[in-house]
Formats: structure tokens, sequence, C-alpha cells
């Protein structure tokens, strides 16, 4: 069954504000360092315009850019999943970490462990809509 693997909610700058990644022993400050490299390189060279996914192997990592807060929601998924359900998780996600933390991110000067309690909210919603999705 395709699924997604891993989520990342990261700053325009690479910090990894909230990570989801239980199969995966990689630092998330290395991989949203990475991440947030990516973007800025194809920002350099596209005029303004960032990636929205990638491939690697038989996993695909999928981009949401939320400017108005300088965020990105990033996954890790099955090749397989269409990019517009996956597109359309990404955005749930989004409205629903952003609904939550609205002020907290108005306020941010770089304390992560704010955002430490949408864990909860987030397998709550991974458990009811997001580990097995139509290819």
């Amino acid at each position: 069954m395709p699924k997604i693997f891993e989520i990342w909610i990261i700053t325009e700058g690479g910090i990894p504000i909230f990570s989801y990644s239980p199969e995966s022993k990689l630092n998330p400050a290395l991989i949203s360092s990475f991440f947030s490299a990516i973007q800025s390189f194809a920002l350099e060279i596209s005029e303004k315009n960032t990636i929205n996914s990638f491939s690697i192997g038989k996993f695909n990592y999928n981009f949401l850019w939320m400017s108005s807060y300088n965020l990105y929601f990033i996954t890790k998924s099955d090749i397989k999943l269409k990019p517009k359900n996956i597109e359309k998780h990404l955005t749930q996600i989004a409205g629903l970490f952003l609904g939550i933390f609205n002020k907290e991110l108005e306020e941010f000067e770089g304390d992560v462990s704010r955002f430490e309690p949408f864990k909860a909210d987030f397998e709550i919603y991974l458990k009811d809509n997001f580990k097995t999705l139509k290819r």
C-alpha cells in the first residue's frame, strides 16, 4: 500500500520546527538544512520559483510553501502516490498546524519546543486520514 513515511515543517532558513520520522534515524536539523539549501538554490536559478517535488529512488519529496509564514511543509512518500493527493493532505496539515500555532509563529524566535505538542494532533490526523492514500 502506498503511503506517507515522513513529514517536516521547516522555516525558510532551514530550522526544523516539527518533524515526524518514526522510521528514520536522520537528524531533523540536517535534513531541514538540506531542504532549505535546495529551495535556496532553486530560487537563485529560477527567479523566485521553488521546487514542488523531487524523487530519490522509490520516494517522492513534496513541498508546500506557505509564504505568509515563511514555512515549508514537506513529505516523504511512496513514489506511486499522486501528487494532487499529497498536496491535498499537505494543505490540510498546514491548515491544522497554522490554526493551532498562529500566535506562536508570529512570536517565533527560535524555540522549537513550543511546537512539540503538534505531534499528538498530527498522529490523530495520520491515523484518520494520512497513513495510506490512493495511488
